[in-house]
C-alpha cells in the first residue's frame, strides 16, 4: 500500500502531456462556416470545431437557453431582423468554453419564396409578385412592384371617311379604317330612327377594312367600334348633322363594356 502514491505518480507522468492539458483547460470553438455580418432569407447553417477531441457543442441563437448541437447545424425558423447564433464545446471533464464562438446575421423574412425579401416585396405571400416581375396589363394587379398598374393595351385604327351633307342627309362616299391592330374586330354601327342599319362587321384584310357607300340622316349617330380581346377599343362617332360633314369624336371602351367613354389621358 505504501507504493500506491508512487504508483500514481509514475501513471500521472506517463500521460501526454495534451491529455494533462486537456484535464486543466476548457476546449476552444471555432465556427468555420456560416454567416456572419451578411443578410440572409432562410434559417442559417453554421459548421464548427473545438481544438479538443472527444467533445460535445451546445448552441444557442439570441440568447436561448443552450441546447445540445452537432456540426452542422441549421437554426430554426426566425423572425426577420438582427439574430446572434453562439456555440461551445463541452469536453469530456465537463469544461465548457467560457468564450463560445459568435456569429452575428441579419435575417431578411422571404415568406412567399420569390428571392426577394419583405423589406423589398410589394407583396411576400405572392410568389408572382415581386420587383421586375412581368407585368400583366389590365388585372389592376401591380406584379413588378413599380407601384403603376398596368393598364390593357389599346386598340389601334384610323379612319379616313369622305362625302357630302346636305339639309336631309349624309352621304359617305368613301370609309376606310387602316391601321388595324392584330386580331381585332371592327364593326360599323349606326343608331337612332334614321339609320340604314343597326350593325356591320367589316372584313378586315392586311390590317385594312372599308365600308361600300351608305347614308345616313340627321339624328343619327355612326360609329366604328375596333375591338379586340384584354384590349380597350377604339370607338370612332361620327354625329350626323344638318349640311356639315361630321366631325369624329374618338372615345374608349373598356374590355366587355357596352357603352364607349372617354379615354384616360396616356
Amino acid at each position: 500500500m505504501r507504493l500506491l502514491p508512487s504508483i500514481l505518480l509514475i501513471v500521472a507522468c506517463a500521460l501526454p502531456a495534451t491529455a494533462q492539458a486537456d484535464q486543466r483547460t476548457p476546449p476552444e470553438t471555432t465556427i468555420t462556416s456560416g454567416p456572419n455580418g451578411t443578410t440572409v432569407t432562410a434559417p442559417p447553417t453554421f459548421a464548427f470545431v473545438a481544438d479538443e477531441p472527444h467533445v460535445t457543442f451546445a448552441c444557442s441563437v439570441d440568447g436561448a437557453r443552450p441546447v445540445r448541437c452537432a456540426s452542422p447545424y441549421t437554426t430554426p425558423p426566425l423572425p426577420g431582423g438582427v439574430h446572434t447564433f453562439a456555440v461551445a464545446a463541452v469536453d469530456d471533464f465537463g469544461h465548457t468554453d467560457p468564450t463560445p464562438a459568435m456569429a452575428t446575421f441579419v435575417m431578411l423574412v422571404d415568406a412567399d419564396h420569390d428571392r426577394f425579401p419583405e423589406s423589398l416585396d410589394c407583396n411576400d405571400h405572392a410568389a408572382h409578385i415581386y420587383p421586375g416581375a412581368l407585368e400583366v396589363a389590365g388585372n389592376q394587379v401591380d406584379e413588378n412592384c413599380d407601384g403603376v398598374l398596368a393598364p390593357f393595351p389599346r386598340a389601334a385604327a384610323v379612319l379616313t371617311a369622305g362625302g357630302d351633307a346636305t339639309a336631309t342627309k349624309t352621304t359617305f362616299r368613301s370609309f376606310v379604317v387602316t391601321g388595324i391592330t392584330a386580331g381585332a374586330k371592327v364593326e360599323l354601327r349606326c343608331s337612332g330612327r334614321s339609320c340604314p342599319f343597326k350593325r356591320r362587321v367589316l372584313k378586315v384584310r392586311k390590317a385594312r377594312a372599308s365600308a361600300k357607300r351608305f347614308s345616313a340622316k340627321p339624328g343619327a349617330k355612326v360609329e366604328v367600334w375596333v375591338t379586340a380581346p384584354r384590349t380597350i377599343g377604339k370607338v370612332m362617332r361620327l354625329p350626323i348633322v344638318r349640311n356639315r360633314f361630321p366631325t369624329m369624336k374618338t372615345l374608349c371602351v373598356e374590355p366587355g363594356a357596352k357603352q364607349p367613354k372617354r379615354c384616360a389621358s396616356s
